[in-house]
């Protein structure tokens, strides 16, 4: 039969494409139920072993992101392998993805935008603590369900924390405007990245276009991690703060589950911190001098610290020639 998936799932009708794939509404014929279906697409330019690296490790990854289980994550329930691909079969949530809503009715008021931002840190927080990184949280990847409540979805590129982010082939994948400073940059990142992206996504909520929208793909990566963000217009006083610490390019600097659950008003023992390592690329933990800000793309997430100094926030004055004495310490 025509789209059939290992015997069981007929694929039906197309409900979402991207750069990374695309998403089918099927039948589960076994068990008589709608389901989404991932297809997973792949370069060109990947050879034959790189593409069945990139399956081994697409079918191990779901299968640990799989594993997850909150209300606000669409579960996994299968992964089929067909035409030398992986197909990644979720639960259906018949609905509007937030990219399909901001675009057909334009952005949300802030109460919505922070019923929108409480739901997904659960979700991010959720899965921090199973031990899985997202890695491409964006407007097309988060699905409003029949009662109004979002949910994350589409972990086809997730990845077990503590492993790498960067293919094999040294490719960053993800939506550009969305990727995090730091995986721009040095190709590695931890679970500060997907904080990074629900900033993002709820800049692009708020204010109806995200914050690193360009119409070359390269340029909107680069400017998440070289530019800063345009003051949001119409986020108000209690979401405006949250975006601005969620974009941090600084990830030591970014705000933490348990930072933006406090500024939701959320009890942030229900977002304990993932008990994980911190990601390598900060600066030592123990050191309580606060680090410069951005000054080049690479300068705040290289492994090695800087070299101590008195003021970091401030630089000295070269002397100037009518001077008879320098200028003071305390100056």
């Amino acid at each position: 039969m025509e789209g059939l998936l290992a015997e069981r799932y007929q694929l039906e009708t197309v409900v979402g494409s991207g750069g990374m794939g695309t998403v089918w509404r099927a039948h589960d014929m076994l068990l008589d139920r709608q389901v989404a279906i991932k297809e997973v697409r792949y370069s060109a330019q990947l050879s034959d072993a790189e593409r069945n690296a990139q399956t081994t490790r697409a079918v191990a990854e779901a299968r640990h992101a799989a594993r997850l289980e909150h209300p606000r994550i669409v579960p996994i329930y299968d992964v089929v392998i067909h035409d030398a691909r992986p197909w990644i079969v979720m639960r259906y949530i018949a609905g509007r993805s937030l990219e399909q809503q901001i675009v057909a009715d334009g952005r949300l008021a802030p109460a919505d935008v922070l019923r929108l931002a409480r739901g997904l840190l659960e979700a991010i927080a959720a899965s921090h603590r199973g031990g899985v990184l997202h890695r491409d949280i964006k407007p097309s990847n988060v699905l409003i369900a029949e009662d109004g409540e979002p949910m994350l979805t589409d972990f086809s590129i997730a990845r077990a924390i503590g492993q790498g982010t960067a293919t094999n082939t040294g490719l960053i994948v993800g939506s550009p405007g969305y990727i995090a400073p730091e995986r721009v940059v040095t190709g590695v990142a931890g679970p500060e990245a997907d904080l990074f992206g629900l900033g993002a996504t709820l800049y692009f909520a708020a204010e109806g276009v995200g914050p690193f929208a360009h119409e070359d793909a390269m340029a909107g990566a680069f400017a998440a991690a070289i530019h800063p963000h345009p003051r949001p217009q119409h986020a108000g006083p209690v979401l405006t703060p949250l975006l601005d610490g969620l974009l941090e390019k600084d990830p030591r600097k970014r705000l933490t589950p348990a930072d933006a659950a406090n500024l939701l008003g959320l009890p942030t023992t229900a977002h304990p911190a993932p008990p994980i390592p911190p990601p390598a690329t900060p600066g030592p933990p123990s050191s309580p001098t606060p680090t410069p800000p951005l000054a080049t793309p690479p300068d705040p997430f290289l492994a090695t610290p800087a070299p101590p100094a008195p003021e970091p926030f401030q630089t000295t004055p070269p002397p100037q020639p009518s001077q008879a004495t320098p200028p003071s310490p305390a100056a």
